[in-house]
């Protein structure tokens, strides 16, 4: 069947490579084996294989998939010591599970559309994205459809914008490579923008939201949007001890009154080579984390709130990988290898740990106030 596939230019340039990241998607996280998949197992030849493969392999899980049981050392028990796997090496990539065939890789579907990018917890994926000396663009393919394997289907989740969804999507990603501003500007565009964007809806939609697009694409709105925010400061101790609350919440960081001031000091302290050897010197590198981030988690869609609060938890997603770099500058320079593994290690912690996003949607929730109360607490 065929299929259009939208996907950002770096992917082209993608080849999966164990023995570049030690196979890491291989250790220490669940496998899960869909029940096709287990089933092909079970039914293979020579008897000996199918022995060796299925010893492995548990009960299912609430998600109806088989678990295999890892080795002690954390590794999956078919990834062998050249980091290749053992089962494709024997019968190809077509007996992988849908996850391990899937991985890097997260697919969309919305009737004959596949918007797929790459997941920055896979470092090969990180480091050529984050490596390119150009903003992510975006190329359309109408080609025979892989394999499905690991999709999610959207349709539900766009039904409300069904016709101008895309450009609602399209237009965040505007924002986001509006080079013309800092982050924190263009970051304040998206959140307002879908705030109005929403309250349009509600409203005329055929005139309303649709001037508001047209004022998007054409560049004009971001300079509403900072006019409205103009002579409005920043929240810094707020937005220091919201960070600490996150972060106490994503890996049990120590929380108390003296930490928080030897924060805050860093903060202030260090701010202006913050800005100057990370925001500034990897500029390019950043924005197209974000346009990834965006892209890959199906923003301004991805959660089934309203499009604001996909914003804020969008922003707030951002902010936690910024203080992150902010913490890991303060500690030493940053340089590119540097950056990668700050962002690495939050990426994986939001990736990997069911808890991760929850615990930012949980927190973009508590900030009950309105946007421009948001914004001055999560942008400076």
């Amino acid at each position: 069947m065929l299929a259009t596939y939208l996907r950002p230019d770096y992917m082209e340039n993608f080849q999966c490579n164990g023995t570049a990241c030690g196979s890491r998607c291989c250790r220490d996280w669940r496998v899960g084996i869909d029940p096709v998949t287990y089933e092909k197992y079970c039914a293979l030849e020579p008897e000996e294989l199918r022995r060796e493969i299925c010893q492995w392999i548990g009960g299912q899980d609430e998600k109806m998939d088989y678990q295999v049981r890892l080795r002690e050392d954390g590794r999956c028990p078919y990834l062998q010591d050249d980091l290749l796997c053992h089962i494709q090496r024997e019968k190809g990539e077509g007996f992988l599970s849908d996850i391990c065939y899937s991985y890097p890789r997260v697919t969309y579907r919305l009737e004959n559309l596949r918007q797929q990018s790459l997941t920055m917890s896979c470092p090969v994926a990180a480091r050529l994205l984050l490596g390119q000396d150009h903003p992510i663009r975006f190329r359309t393919e109408e080609r025979e459809e892989e394999r499905s394997g690991w999709q999610f289907d959207m349709a539900a989740r766009v039904r409300g914008y069904a016709g101008i969804w895309q450009r609602l999507q399209l237009a965040g990603i505007g924002f986001l490579q509006d080079r013309r501003h800092s982050l924190s500007q263009r970051l304040l565009s998206l959140l307002l923008f879908y705030r109005d964007a929403e309250a349009a809806a509600k409203g005329d939609v055929g005139t309303a939201l649709r001037e508001l697009l047209e004022a998007a694409e054409a560049g004009d709105y971001i300079s509403c949007a900072l006019e409205k925010m103009e002579g409005k400061g920043f929240r810094r101790e707020e937005h220091v001890a919201l960070m600490m609350e996150l972060f106490h919440a994503l890996y049990g960081a120590p929380m108390s009154e003296e930490r928080f001031l030897a924060l805050l000091s860093a903060f202030v302290r260090n701010d202006g080579t913050f800005r100057s050897q990370v925001l500034e010197a990897y500029a390019l590198p950043l924005e197209n984390y974000l346009v990834n981030e965006f892209f890959l988690r199906f923003y301004p869609f991805a959660y089934g709130d309203s499009l604001e609060q996909n914003a804020r938890i969008f922003i707030l997603g951002w902010k936690a990988v910024e203080f992150a770099l902010r913490m890991l500058s303060a500690q030493q320079k940053m340089d590119f290898d540097r950056l990668l593994l700050g962002l690495d290690r939050l990426t994986e912690r939001l990736d990997h740990n069911r808890d991760g996003m929850r615990t930012i949607r949980a927190q973009a929730e508590a900030m009950d106030c309105e946007a421009e109360e948001f914004a001055r607490v999560m942008l400076d």
